[in-house]
């Protein structure tokens, strides 16, 4: 019976756009002043929190990188009168998560609980937030492990080329140059005094904001957070100077890892930064070119020429100083053929982008945009990215609206303006000998070698 309702002699048509509604948001502020970001989803019986504090890896003093990371992991290792072994027994009895993780820009306190435990839930995340205990023992513990992981780091060249990138990018004097995690002079110098120095500068309520999506009510919620919250210390951040990096002419940086099958690449420049009212002409060019699966430089180098498993690009934004970025692992002997078709992509790119191509990338960042709110910890993460830019309230309401309203002409024009070709860092950690044997391959760069710590050699 529905065969005979089916005319198959005719191609079927797009259902019709479903309108996507977020819900309101509600932008508060205790008597502390921590501004509280409320969006109320009824969903499911939950509540997810995050606490964003301004004190990532960038207030980290100097010779003393990785303390911002040493510091959120010792947070949730103790508060009051639990220990470590005791407060991660209390959440677990609530049936409630705790983490606790820190970027290049901010630390960031999560609570997910189930609503009919928020109360409890919150009582141990104030206790967490404003008397983190910070035990010696813990402290010896987690520096052991930072220790390991900065050793264990050094063995992938995923990491060495990321991390020795952005220290290309932004040069030795620049906080942003500096690994997340630190190194192993700096963190072995840090102190316990010097964890609990960082916590009473940097970790502030008026240098912080909380954003909560969930299934509670509003008045409910603020009462809880006055109680557990108040005694949060309040001050002013003593932010150092950030040196202003300049664009590098092309160049090849290498970095050895001897008998490696593959070249961890890394090519890119600096850009402007995220509030920037080309911000969505900027995005959609680079969801062309390797933003997603069917971008121009993973249908050629994965799809065509099977050089790689993938290869994506991005701008990466931060607040003082951003950058565009492609990465992939080719291998060995297909580099420098890789560099020359990544580098010809980008020259295209600023010459040819059809309205078709545009349409369909349009089409694809629309559709995917309502899973970024499938789950509560999604939403949030929607949220906090209004608090880390300073966005307009109505940055997520009016998302879809601004990408159809993207012409191609403005595509184009962010191509030519924010890709360059002329300003280009590559990064390469793989085999040395190979790569130079392959350098006739690509004209007009100067050759650098690093060593793992990205110094000259």
């Amino acid at each position: 019976m529905i065969n005979k309702m089916l005319d198959r002699s005719k191609k079927p048509q797009p259902s019709e756009e479903i309108p996507f509604v977020l819900p309101e948001l509600n932008r508060l502020r205790l008597s502390n002043g921590l501004e509280v970001f409320f969006i109320q989803f009824d969903k499911l019986p939950i509540v997810q929190m995050y606490m964003v504090t301004k004190a990532g890896s960038k207030f980290d003093p100097k010779g003393k990188s990785g303390l911002s990371q040493l510091f959120t992991s010792l947070l949730d290792e103790g508060a009051d009168e639990y220990d470590s072994l005791a407060l991660n027994e209390e959440f677990e009895m609530l049936g409630s998560v705790l983490t606790s993780f820190a970027d290049q820009e901010f630390v960031f306190v999560s609570l997910l609980t189930l609503t009919e435990n928020l109360e409890r839930s919150v009582e141990l995340f104030g206790k967490v937030i404003t008397k983190p205990r910070f035990d010696i023992t813990d402290f010896n513990r987690e520096k052991d492990k930072a220790l390991v992981r900065i050793l264990q780091a050094q063995d992938d060249p995923a990491y060495l080329a990321s991390i020795n990138f952005e220290k290309i990018i932004f040069g030795d004097n620049h906080p942003y140059g500096f690994p997340e995690i630190g190194l192993n002079e700096t963190v072995s110098s840090i102190t316990l005094n010097d964890v609990t120095e960082f916590y009473k500068n940097n970790f502030l309520a008026d240098n912080s904001s909380l954003v909560v999506v969930g299934n509670i009510d509003k008045d409910i919620l603020i009462s809880n957070l006055e109680n557990r919250l108040e005694v949060w210390s309040t001050g002013e951040q003593k932010k150092p100077g950030f040196p202003k990096p300049v664009l590098s002419t092309n160049k090849i940086y290498i970095i050895d890892k001897e008998d490696s099958p593959q070249t961890e690449i890394r090519i890119g420049h600096l850009t402007s930064n995220r509030n920037n009212p080309e911000f969505f002409p900027k995005y959609l060019v680079n969801q062309i070119l390797g933003g997603q699966f069917n971008s121009r430089l993973n249908m050629n180098l994965r799809e065509k020429n099977g050089f790689t498993y993938g290869i994506n690009s991005a701008f990466n934004y931060n607040i003082e100083a951003s950058y565009f970025y492609i990465t992939c692992a080719v291998d060995t002997e297909n580099t420098f053929a890789a560099v020359r078709e990544i580098l010809d992509e980008l020259k295209r790119i600023k010459k040819d982008i059809s309205a078709d191509e545009l349409d369909f990338v349009k089409t694809s960042v629309i559709r995917k945009f309502p899973s970024t709110f499938e789950t509560y910890s999604k939403a949030a993460r929607n949220y906090l990215t209004i608090v880390e830019y300073g966005l307009p309230e109505n940055y997520l309401s009016t998302y879809i609206d601004n990408i159809k309203a993207v012409q191609l002409d403005e595509v184009l024009n962010a191509a030519n303006k924010y890709l360059s070709d002329a300003y280009l860092t590559i990064l390469l950690v793989g085999d040395k000998e190979k790569l130079l044997s392959q350098l006739k391959q690509v004209d007009g760069f100067e050759i650098t070698e690093l060593d793992i710590n990205g110094n000259p050699i």
